[in-house]
């Protein structure tokens, strides 16, 4: 394995690689906006395809066929939800796909589903699916979240099973990370862990994942 510098501004956010390998997409954060960029890795040149904006991206992935890029970004009329569009590879109209995720998705092997999470004014955070274009939505599984924040799910390579690590709090806080099964919606949890906060200045400013 060999790992390779590919920006030096010390800007950049979030960032994807495509199928193939050419082309990398990233954010760029400049005075409180945000921009999205993409390099193509072999002749090292980079693209603007989103301007400066006060937005902030939370998640970007290419499609299967390498073709588009799928970005979750809030909105700067609506700063505390994020939606779900997609737009050409080197840029053009971006469309919107999906409104009110919390997380970045996680495309299924095929590239004909995503996977994401949402959480509810009642204190839930839901697992769901849906098709390529947005639509087929389905609540794969719920649960309750004893944090407002969540990282996101992950899809496994056999298309089986998807991995969500939610916040739960009942004795202790804990992240839990849990296998839902696609078919039925069937919820393992395995690798419970304690999570230990660091309030030295009078408010949360880290936490650390403990293993048991």
């Amino acid at each position: 394995m060999q790992i390779t510098k590919l920006t030096d501004s010390g800007r950049a956010e979030r960032a994807a690689i495509s199928p193939d390998g050419r082309y990398i997409v990233y954010a760029l954060a400049d005075g409180g906006q945000q921009s999205l960029w993409v390099r193509n890795v072999a002749s090292k040149s980079d693209v603007q395809i989103l301007p400066p904006d006060d937005v902030r991206f939370r998640g970007l992935n290419f499609s299967a066929d390498g073709n588009f890029i799928y970005f979750v970004r809030s909105d700067k009329r609506r700063a505390f939800f994020s939606d779900l569009f997609m737009m050409p590879v080197l840029g053009g109209v971006a469309q919107l796909i999906l409104q009110d995720l919390d997380t970045p998705i996680s495309f299924s092997p095929d590239g004909k589903q995503f996977a994401f999470m949402r959480g509810t004014l009642e204190g839930m955070v839901g697992v769901h699916t849906a098709s390529q274009d947005g639509t087929n939505q389905k609540l794969l599984a719920s649960f309750f979240a004893g944090a407002p924040f969540f990282n996101g799910a992950a899809w496994s390579p056999d298309g089986a099973t998807i991995a969500a690590a939610t916040i739960q709090s009942a004795k202790e806080v804990k992240w839990v990370l849990s296998a839902i099964r696609v078919a039925d919606g069937q919820v393992t949890p395995f690798i419970p862990t304690r999570m230990e906060s660091d309030n030295r200045y009078g408010f949360l400013t880290a936490t650390r994942l403990l293993l048991p």
